[in-house]
């Protein structure tokens, strides 16, 4: 009962919209579940980026650092292109694997939980994946994420999935290999190089389409730090995915040129290589 009274009084401030609205699903989604789709795929170099915080913060999840990114991007996209006042306050979701390695030995399928994240853009990115490091920690030290999780099969139950669309800008979800990471040729005769998808989704029924109307963007990192994304198709038009797409190649590039000492690590990766 606490963890569910932290979920429900957990401020979610947001004022991007970026949200598919219920009557535009409900006009659209005949048309999306005949329609072709083409994936939406996109690679960026973050190399310079991730080996600068793995040298000065080793303690700060890469994922999480991954997710600030997000942030900053969809900060950038609400002074820019939509010019919004108070745009620096973000909210999200991000995915939690609630499953422990013993238990997927014992479940079939993904039980996962999307358990809300808010953060204030105008602030460094370290300092952003710090923020989501701690919250992470929390909700996985308080059982939150299972929390939310049970929530959610109580509201679908309950129907009252698509009574309030929540004023969220996105949710993130990685879905990297960590074993193939580590050891890249667990497959015989193969060498791993990347984890890469095209997403795709056939909503049943009008409130699975309303369940996904948020841009989802899902992100694998190769251990050459080439950050790869890709977005869950949109019941509509594509262009707000391809608007983040764009937006978070400007925010690499521009925070890349912002890091101190870029070319003492260039050539510390260059001579660790060779």
């Amino acid at each position: 009962m606490a963890n569910l009274f932290k979920i429900i009084t957990y401020k979610i401030k947001d004022t991007g919209n970026y949200s598919i609205s219920y009557e535009q699903i409900k006009q659209n989604l005949a048309e999306y579940q005949q329609k072709l789709r083409n994936p939406i795929m996109r690679y960026y170099d973050v190399n310079s980026l991730i080996n600068y915080y793995k040298k000065y913060y080793p303690n700060v999840n890469t994922n999480s650092l991954i997710s600030a990114l997000l942030v900053k991007t969809f900060y950038w996209l609400n002074v820019h292109k939509k010019q919004l006042a108070n745009a620096e306050m973000i909210s999200y979701r991000m995915l939690s694997d609630i499953l422990t390695p013993k238990m997927r030995n014992q479940y079939l399928g993904n039980y996962i939980a999307y358990v809300p994240v808010t953060m204030n853009a105008n602030q460094s990115l370290i300092d952003i994946a710090q923020n989501i490091d701690a919250w992470v920690k929390e909700f996985r030290d308080t059982k939150l994420d299972v929390s939310q999780y049970s929530f959610l099969e109580f509201a679908i139950a309950k129907k009252l999935v698509g009574k309030k669309d929540d004023p969220i800008s996105f949710t993130h979800t990685s879905f990297n290999n960590r074993r193939l990471f580590k050891k890249v040729n667990t497959l015989i005769g193969a060498t791993f190089i990347e984890m890469i998808a095209s997403i795709n989704s056939e909503p049943l029924d009008l409130m699975g389409a309303m369940m996904n109307n948020k841009i989802i963007a899902c992100t694998s990192l190769s251990n050459s730090n080439r950050l790869y994304l890709t977005f869950y198709p949109l019941i509509g038009s594509d262009q707000p995915s391809i608007d983040v797409a764009d937006a978070l190649a400007l925010v690499i590039t521009q925070l890349q040129q912002e890091l101190p000492d870029k070319e003492m690590i260039s050539k510390q990766v260059i001579s660790s290589v060779a």
